[in-house]
């Protein structure tokens, strides 16, 4: 697990935000983060845009990273309290209608 948060921060955070003063990350700074990885991805080019589950992880580590930082004092409030990952795509399910469960218990 330590590995995939190194290399979320390596490709995806760090590119965008490592330059930037902990304390001058906003809430927009962190959505548009957000909104770059669901479009284009890595910031190198060589990469596809991320899927709302890999953004949500993103969104998981940077709420544990600012969360710490919270903790320590070193920021008022977590920019993370303003941002708001996507949301995953809901799944369609296939449901077995009687005919189906008949045919089932059959076998």
């Amino acid at each position: 697990m330590l590995a995939r948060y190194r290399q979320l921060f390596e490709q995806h955070i760090a590119p965008r935000l490592g330059a930037t003063p902990i304390a001058a990350i906003t809430g927009q700074s962190v959505q548009q983060l957000y909104a770059y990885l669901l479009r284009e991805g890595r910031i190198d080019g060589h990469g596809k845009a991320l899927s709302p589950t890999s953004v949500g992880h993103v969104h998981a580590l940077l709420r544990q990273a600012f969360n710490y930082a919270t903790r320590l004092h070193l920021l008022p409030r977590s920019p993370i309290a303003d941002a708001q990952p996507p949301a995953k795509p809901r799944r369609e399910r296939n449901v077995l209608d009687a005919s189906g469960i008949a045919h089932l218990l059959e076998v």
